[in-house]
């Protein structure tokens, strides 16, 4: 589960190109909480046909807390993955347009200063 709502954080942040400031990838992550406890509450209480009470008590309490950790990983998710992804985009390009430039492939001594000066 771990893995999947890291990929999944990834996913967001990529793909709304959330900014790096906090207000917005925590708002990101609260609104995943969020659906995640009426998914919780909403559906599963209602399939199950268990009252909230009865759904607390039958729970496991270790797998109770493991799964409500890893609603809170889930909050907290956006705000820890890629804090800067268009930079490190950014820089990945000018690292490949160095290598490419580079006759052996390695970044040589000065290669940080001629790529400064390009732009």
């Amino acid at each position: 589960m771990l893995i999947v709502i890291l990929m999944a954080a990834k996913f967001i942040v990529r793909r709304f190109q959330l900014p790096p400031h906090m207000i917005y990838r925590l708002g990101a992550g609260v609104i995943a909480f969020a659906l995640g406890i009426v998914f919780e509450f909403g559906l599963v209480l209602k399939v199950t046909g268990v009252t909230l009470t009865e759904y607390f008590h039958t729970r496991d309490p270790v797998a109770t807390a493991a799964y409500y950790i890893s609603l809170v990983l889930l909050a907290l998710m956006p705000l820890m993955v890629g804090r800067n992804v268009i930079g490190s985009v950014q820089k990945r390009k000018t690292r490949h347009h160095a290598e490419s430039n580079s006759s052996h492939g390695l970044w040589p001594e000065d290669a940080p200063a001629k790529i400064n000066a390009q732009h």
